[in-house]
């Protein structure tokens, strides 16, 4: 039986997730080579043109190599492929952070606007979700939890954003969303700079599991009790790491 197509309105981030799911299907790698479009606009049941637009903007943002004539390849792994499409507002965005940036904002502001922001779009996802929309999020944690204790801080809070992202995606507000990514973008190197610990990390995979639970749940009341609790302790932890950071450490003797 031919496959039946679907309508075409499909948005470049879900055509972009279903091709991922073929690669993982296939077991790809970084390096290997995706089917053609047309095999996987035929396996999809879609329009070529429209897996073809989906396809360019994952080249974009870096997630393949398209060689005329040849064919596209994986820059990276699956799991990371699925967060290089978004469908966020660039005007928002744009002009949110050339607003913020020439004015000396206070980092704990837009550590209470994210908090805002994110409780909002967490219970809008629990309120909005549909249970097949849910896997990129479920892998992103299942990633989180089974990184290495030695993982660096860098990467770990890199994941970790990706994870807050995701979700902020399931809200299904293209404007929140993009807030909220401008402002965690702000926000990245004051995080990055910041000792880990274990507390802390265990703790706050409990409230990422409570987190996700919820919105799988459709408990968006939960949900945003769990991202408050949660948005609240990091905000904690960062006003306490401004007002007494670590001291620097002497430079050795020769």
């Amino acid at each position: 039986m031919p496959a039946i197509l679907e309508p075409q309105n499909k948005s470049a981030t879900d055509v972009w997730l279903r091709v991922v799911d073929r690669a993982e299907e296939l077991r790809l790698q970084p390096g290997d080579q995706l089917p053609s479009v047309r095999e996987l606009a035929s396996h999809l049941g879609l329009n070529p043109n429209v897996v073809r637009s989906a396809i360019l903007c994952a080249q974009t943002n870096g997630a393949v190599r398209v060689v005329p004539r040849v064919g596209v390849y994986l820059e990276t792994s699956p799991v990371n492929a699925r967060f290089t499409v978004d469908e966020t507002i660039p005007g928002v965005e744009s002009t949110l952070r050339s607003g913020l940036s020439r004015e000396h904002v206070n980092v704990l502001h837009v550590l209470e606007a994210r908090r805002v922001i994110e409780v909002e779009l967490i219970g809008l996802a629990a309120e909005r979700r549909r249970l097949e929309d849910l896997l990129p999020a479920r892998r992103l944690l299942d990633t989180m939890l089974q990184m290495p204790s030695e993982t660096s801080r860098q990467e770990y809070v890199a994941l970790d954003f990706r994870f807050h992202a995701e979700l902020a995606r399931l809200g299904g507000n293209d404007v929140l969303a993009s807030m909220q990514r401008t402002l965690t973008d702000l926000l990245a190197g004051h995080f990055a700079g910041t000792p880990g610990s274990l507390d802390r990390r265990i703790d706050s995979e409990r409230l990422h599991i409570e987190i996700y639970s919820a919105v799988v749940a459709g408990d968006a009341l939960k949900a945003r009790q769990a991202m408050h609790e949660h948005l609240s302790n990091v905000y904690q932890y960062l006003i306490g790491f401004i007002q007494h950071p670590p001291e620097p450490r002497a430079a050795k003797q020769p």
